[in-house]
């Protein structure tokens, strides 16, 4: 059998480099390659890679195999589209090339973690919020923020209030301390306090209800 030797495919009008397949094995179109493939498209080219099929019911993949082994893969057919890591292995995300999110190999996902310990985990060298908006709200009251903070003895508090539509501003409406106990800035005299069999309310500094033992 014999062998067909490319090298340095250009255009008739000699304007440049079309298609090369070095010495090496790697292959350039529009560029001389750096990589095994290495593709440069004209600008103002807006597609760069596609695979395509004469008909909707068929499946269509790109495989990212390690020794023959499939590790991971992208599957489109005519109901979904699918990132797998097919191996046990996480899938990650990041920007300005650090990673800001990750599906581990157990499901579980982590925004600002690596390490993710329930189905959501969110953390920050900071405060951590998640915000909750509803658009179709009276402007500057469509939001409710719950954040995870450090108070004063550096104990995580849970917080809950709104924000104006920018993020900022707003009201803190309820506080959860890492104590147990659940304060009202609006009320700043009252508490609720619940040590697991008993519990009582406070409010200016006197305890208005308390009760003990088994209520059931």
């Amino acid at each position: 059998m014999s062998t067909l030797e490319l090298e340095n495919i250009k255009h008739p009008d000699n304007s440049g480099n079309n298609l090369t397949l070095t010495s090496g094995g790697n292959v350039g179109i529009g560029t001389a390659p750096s990589s095994i493939l290495h593709i440069k498209p004209p600008a103002f080219t807006d597609s760069i890679f596609t695979v395509d099929s004469t008909s909707t019911n068929v499946s269509q993949r790109i495989n990212f195999s390690a020794n023959g082994t499939i590790q991971s893969q992208i599957y489109d057919d005519a109901a979904q589209t699918k990132l797998f890591a097919v191996t046990n292995k996480h899938i990650a995300f990041g920007t300005n090339n650090t990673e800001r999110m990750r599906i581990g190999s157990n499901g579980y996902v982590g925004v600002g973690t690596s390490t993710p310990l329930r189905k959501l985990h969110l953390a920050d060298a900071g405060d951590t919020h998640i915000i909750l908006q509803s658009t179709n709200a009276a402007d500057n009251s469509e939001i409710f923020e719950i954040g995870a903070g450090a108070n004063s003895a550096s104990k995580v508090d849970l917080t809950f209030r709104t924000r104006l539509n920018s993020g900022s501003g707003g009201t803190e409406h309820m506080r959860i301390t890492n104590d147990g106990y659940v304060t009202t800035p609006n009320q700043p005299g009252f508490q609720f306090w619940n040590n697991g069999s008993d519990f009582a309310i406070s409010a200016g500094g006197k305890v208005t209800c308390f009760y003990a033992g088994d209520h059931n």
